[in-house]
């Protein structure tokens, strides 16, 4: 898979068990995760701990996403959850 792929196609290989696939997913996603934690959280430090944990979360739950293309809102959702708690 490249860089260029589409979202639903890396999140299709990451669910089948590509690690390089959800590497490319969280390089895609991680700025983005990133300011939604820091904007929750007002701490550029506890925001990129969030964002690591965020991702591992979203790793362990990959087999839940049914819908591959909702990706992006996703892990947003799992961020904003994790900043409340």
């Amino acid at each position: 898979l490249s860089q260029a792929s589409r979202i639903e196609d890396l999140v299709r290989a990451a669910q089948a068990g590509d690690r390089q696939a959800f590497e490319i997913l969280v390089r895609r996603y991680e700025r983005s995760v990133q300011s939604l934690a820091r904007e929750r959280l007002g701490n550029w430090e506890e925001a990129n701990d969030l964002a690591q944990d965020v991702f591992i979360k979203a790793f362990r739950s990959l087999h839940q996403l049914e819908v591959p293309a909702a990706f992006g809102s996703w892990v947003r959702t799992i961020t904003r959850r994790l900043a409340s708690n």
